[in-house]
């Protein structure tokens, strides 16, 4: 991993400014919220989110999955739409649809949980996940295995092996583009950023 990362400078701004500036376009999404760990490693972080402006929402290092739950809670959102902050090419027409699929489910009925990397084809880095905050709030309440505490979404989709739980939806990419890399994790990824 790429220690300091979302505040590592490409061109001329920190990663996470470029992030919020394309989030920002995005035309269906009410407010964004930085979800950030309370560990005193990140009050830097913080420090930049407060001096910039954004809401802001503090919670586990580990437990990535509360945090969202706590963040959703505290702003008081229905709908939950999770972009991680290694992502700054974002794609705020990705966003828009994905949340818009959310909203209207399918001829089959409304969906509980929207992504667009269910069946991977969309490059990575441009990866969102959108959810109801009732399923956030399930998730939350059944997951126990650490690596789903931290990641998220796995139990979210793994649970729902057969439909039993919640309604799935995929948002593929028209062209198939999932061999590209986007995504920050490690300092060549900064580079291609760049």
């Amino acid at each position: 991993r790429l220690p300091g990362k979302v505040l590592a400078d490409v061109c001329g701004q920190p990663m996470l400014a470029r992030q919020m500036a394309r989030m920002q376009l995005a035309q269906h999404l009410d407010e964004i919220v930085v979800a950030i760990p309370e560990s005193t490693t990140d009050d830097t972080l913080a420090a930049f989110c407060v001096m910039r402006g954004w809401a802001l929402f503090r919670g586990s290092e580990t437990d990535v999955l509360g945090r969202y739950l706590g963040a959703a809670e505290a702003s008081g959102a229905d709908t939950v739409v999770r972009v991680t902050a290694d992502c700054p090419l974002i794609d705020p027409f990705v966003i828009d649809a994905a949340v818009l699929l959310h909203r209207s489910g399918t001829i089959h009925g409304p969906l509980d949980f929207v992504a667009n990397n269910l069946v991977s084809t969309f490059p990575h880095g441009l990866d969102v996940e959108v959810m109801s905050r009732g399923t956030l709030a399930i998730a939350v309440s059944k997951a126990t295995d650490p690596y789903d505490r931290e990641h998220v979404s796995p139990w979210i989709t793994r649970a729902n092996a057969g439909g039993a739980i919640f309604r799935l939806g995929n948002l593929p990419c028209p062209v198939d583009m999932s061999n590209y890399r986007l995504t920050v994790d490690y300092e060549d990824d900064l580079r291609v950023v760049r």
